[in-house]
């Protein structure tokens, strides 16, 4: 979010003057240039070859979610009906950097249709409606930039008029650079931590996979003694977020009176222990409102307690209709473009969805966990290389080094198992003829015949290269092993 601070002061305002850039405790970082960096920002969409005009609709797109959010809602009478609202605080150039007008956009605020009748909206229930079109706006467009990045990094299965063309994609030159979330913990843990820590726990399950059990079974197959490594396994605890946390908290969403207290209550009778706890809370603690409303559940990384409040509105994520339907319309080409499909409705069934207009749209957790899964099928695709990193302090210090909190980053991420597997096995492996080709010319001739020739390499040559090899240069007793297709090396 911190291109909204780039732009602002790009543009020689002031982000005070706008209420969602005042939402935290600074508007500036120390040593940052913002001004310069939006420089920086733009020329790197020229780099990416992205038009000009396209440059323009997203700088007028991001002035208009600041724009909106300005927008307030008075409470109004409206006679034979529920109190209404009325929109207030728009800035004038809203509806050019929209591309609405504003009496379309107040009518898609402060008013919904069920079952084809108007009806209007409290303002608790328009602010909502307001900050729900701003989440949609912001992450249509993020995903936007992504796919002008991805295209000039060759990936052309996404391509559109806002994206450029470049030339066709070739899956030999695919590398993939995945930044992981950090594992999050919180004094008051939300649905975005759970969503977070979720991600990082299907991420640790794949590194378990890819270095530990993966590693065994080579072994195994080639016939290699090694003993195998513990490690803490996070599989049961991925199955009961997936199966019981996420998957209950999308069929609440799915009632149309769901609330947070009967979910927490039925996620209590899925008895989800020891991965998944209901909060007791204690006198001592002075926690005991929390009952109730409040579950731990037992992550790779530690015990998190996340607080449910909200859980089903969030979850729910509803972009209002009315609204999504007017920015369709919008005359900013990059609005109505964002808005034209939405990718987050699915068609539904049955009479409840006939009752919603035949239409169903995927909750947030579950469009979460489709991207996950899509993910991991890339990676599993692809040859990992993993790169772990340590904080050093939690204070953001240069040159300050806490011993403690760096050990139990180690311990809670499996690097200690890492190395430990590292030390009994073998980190190096050759076929016969790579083998040979490179540590064959290592062996001193003679009339011992050990040296070898040709272009493939027999298992008996391959055996006598590796003992050859062992007592040439002192190597340690089983440093080199010869497997049933491979040669391993410590």
């Amino acid at each position: 979010f911190h291109v909204f601070y780039q732009q602002t002061w790009g543009r020689g305002q002031n982000p005070k003057r706008w209420r969602l850039l005042t939402r935290g405790a600074k508007t500036d970082a120390q040593g940052v240039d913002d001004a310069a960096d939006w420089d920086a920002t733009k020329l790197s969409f020229k780099a990416l070859r992205v038009e000009t005009s396209v440059v323009e609709g997203m700088e007028a797109t991001l002035r208009a979610i600041l724009a909106v959010g300005e927008a307030s809602f008075e409470a109004v009478e409206i006679p034979g009906q529920d109190a209404g609202s009325r929109m207030a605080g728009l800035p004038p150039d809203t509806t050019t950097l929209l591309g609405v007008a504003a009496d379309d956009l107040a009518e898609a605020l402060v008013a919904r249709s069920v079952a084809g009748v108007r009806v209007p909206n409290a303002p608790a229930a328009a602010a909502q409606a307001r900050d729900a079109l701003l989440k949609g706006i912001y992450a249509r467009l993020f995903d936007r930039v992504v796919s002008l990045v991805n295209s000039a990094l060759g990936d052309r299965s996404k391509s559109d008029a806002f994206v450029p063309r470049f030339a066709a994609r070739d899956d030999r030159l695919f590398v993939g650079l995945l930044d992981i979330f950090g594992f999050e913990c919180f004094q008051r843990n939300s649905l975005e931590q759970l969503l977070i820590n979720y991600a990082n726990e299907r991420l640790q399950r794949h590194f378990n996979l890819v270095v530990f059990e993966t590693e065994a079974r080579l072994y195994r197959d080639e016939g290699v003694p090694v003993a195998e490594t513990t490690f803490l396994d996070n599989a049961p605890v991925v199955e009961a977020l997936e199966e019981g946390v996420l998957r209950l908290l999308d069929e609440e969403c799915e009632l149309r009176k769901g609330a947070d207290g009967t979910y927490v209550a039925k996620l209590d009778r899925l008895k989800l222990d020891p991965h998944v706890a209901p909060f007791r809370g204690s006198r001592k603690n002075n926690d005991e409102a929390l009952v109730g409303r409040a579950f731990h559940v037992r992550h790779f990384a530690g015990n998190v307690t996340y607080t449910v409040d909200g859980f089903v509105a969030k979850n729910r994520d509803a972009l209002p209709e009315a609204a999504a339907a007017t920015l369709c319309q919008s005359k900013n080409a990059l609005v109505a473009a964002l808005f034209a499909v939405s990718e987050f409705q699915k068609p539904a069934k049955g009479a409840r969805a006939s009752r919603r207009g035949g239409r169903r749209r995927a909750c947030v957790a579950k469009a979460f966990a489709s991207s996950l899964q899509q993910l991991h099928a890339t990676i599993e695709g692809t040859r990992p290389f993993f790169v772990r990193c340590v904080k050093p302090n939690d204070r953001q210090e240069a040159k300050r080094w806490n011993g403690a909190l760096a050990l139990s980053q180690l311990r809670y991420m499996g690097l200690l198992q890492v190395v430990e597997a590292r030390k009994r096995g073998y980190p190096r492996r050759y076929d016969f003829e790579a083998f040979a080709r490179r540590y064959g010319p290592l062996v001193h001739g003679g009339g011992d015949g050990l040296r070898i020739c040709g272009d493939e390499a027999s298992n008996d040559d391959t055996a006598s290269l590796a003992e050859a090899l062992t007592a040439d240069l002192d190597l340690a007793p089983r440093c080199i092993v010869v497997g049933r297709t491979r040669v391993f090396v410590k």
